[in-house]
């Protein structure tokens, strides 16, 4: 017959082969899956600039805390929707007045301490760069809104008849546009480190935020 003449030691090597088939496709990487979704906490460096009150020069507070979460929904491997709460502790700045002396002799002096809040509800949109990598450069924009919290105390200081400001709490909503620019780097399969750079706008520049966290994609 025709097949009398096909080596036997083919056979033999073919048939000792046949066990490591399925072991080869077994170990081949498994087709990367898109995650829907992710969810985030981070804490940061928050700088606020109150050009307010301290026109024509900038005026920069930088001790508060930041922590907020995050919830990102992604649309393609790259667009994410994100949708973020936060806060900030808050911190103090200093505004000094001075006005003639009531029997004109001199000036008198008097500083107001300013102490800032925030309180924020941010809804943006990122581009996320790579695709099934360890690491993800991302740079995003979207709207902010800050309900910034607005404290004033002038100490007593002066004569007795000195007018003094009057003291000041308030809480006002101020929408800001900002930018970010960041990465995503990821530790295991579904846990990441995210670090970013977030910068918050009206007519000037208000606020800068450097932020860091974890979160996981589900």
């Amino acid at each position: 017959m025709r097949f009398s003449r096909f080596p036997g030691w083919l056979f033999a090597v073919m048939a000792a082969l046949m066990p490591l088939a399925p072991v080869r496709v077994a170990a081949q990487p498994a087709a990367p899956r898109l995650q829907r979704a992710d969810l985030s906490g981070y804490l940061g460096w928050f700088n606020g600039n109150k050009r307010d009150i301290a026109v024509p020069f900038d005026r920069w507070y930088n001790e508060s805390v930041f922590a907020g979460i995050g919830f990102g929904y992604y649309w393609t491997d790259h667009l994410k929707t994100e949708v973020e709460l936060s806060g900030s502790s808050g911190d103090e700045i200093f505004t000094y007045e001075s006005s003639p002396a009531p029997d004109g002799r001199g000036m008198i002096f008097s500083a107001t301490t300013h102490e800032y809040s925030n309180r924020t509800l941010a809804v943006g949109q990122s581009y996320q760069f790579f695709r099934n990598q360890w690491f993800h450069p991302l740079i995003g924009a979207g709207i902010d809104l800050d309900w910034e919290r607005h404290r004033t105390e002038t100490p007593p200081f002066g004569p007795p008849n000195l007018v003094r400001q009057p003291s000041i709490d308030e809480t006002t909503l101020k929408p800001k546009a900002f930018v970010l620019v960041g990465f995503k780097g990821y530790l295991a399969e579904r846990a990441f480190f995210r670090s970013d750079l977030k910068i918050a706008a009206t007519d000037h520049l208000e606020q800068v935020i450097w932020r860091v966290g974890f979160g996981v994609d589900f």
